[in-house]
């Protein structure tokens, strides 16, 4: 069996795999839920995937599954999530999080459309503690790779990366 990379030369592919897992859910995935009696009702494949989990783990760890915690709510709602959190799992919550995430990143690599070699500019902001001012500045990269989530790697190594929402085309005529 052949694994598919890690990393990618280019947006496409990571931006595909990412569009994949917020789209509908798989036929297997389906037919597994109608077995075990939970109903779908439009969640996005990596969503429907956890709900499967949370449904069947009281049978198979013979305890309820954790609730979300209300960091898990709280950012949910800074997302725009828009669903019933009632009764709302800690591994459906993460997996709620993790779609909306994962748009944002399609988007955004969608619309940079990055490959090695280019040149962007990494935002960075940090929030003095003592006088709660922040400091926005950018810092010039050059890509290497596009993780399968996502992540766009820099070129020097040593975990040098950024998510493409806080990346932009570097300006050459500065």
């Amino acid at each position: 069996m052949q694994t598919a990379p890690m990393t990618f030369p280019d947006w496409k592919e990571s931006t595909r795999l990412l569009e994949e897992a917020a789209g509908p859910p798989t036929a297997e995935q389906l037919d597994l839920a109608a077995t075990i009696g939970l109903r779908y009702v439009g969640e996005p494949r990596v969503v429907f995937a956890a709900a499967i989990e949370a449904w069947l783990h009281p049978a198979i760890r013979q305890e309820q599954p954790k609730p979300a915690t209300g960091r898990q709510l709280s950012f949910l709602d800074e997302l725009g999530h828009e669903h019933e959190v009632a009764g709302l799992s800690r591994s459906v919550a993460s997996a709620w999080i993790q779609h909306y995430l994962s748009v944002r990143t399609a988007r955004a690599l969608n619309e940079l459309q990055l490959s090695a070699g280019d040149l962007i500019d990494q935002e960075h902001r940090h929030v003095d503690p003592t006088t709660g001012q922040l400091r926005v500045w950018f810092q010039k990269q050059t890509v290497s790779s596009i993780g399968r989530n996502g992540l766009v790697y820099f070129r020097g190594g040593n975990g040098r990366c950024g998510w493409p929402t806080q990346l932009r085309h570097h300006d050459t005529s500065q």
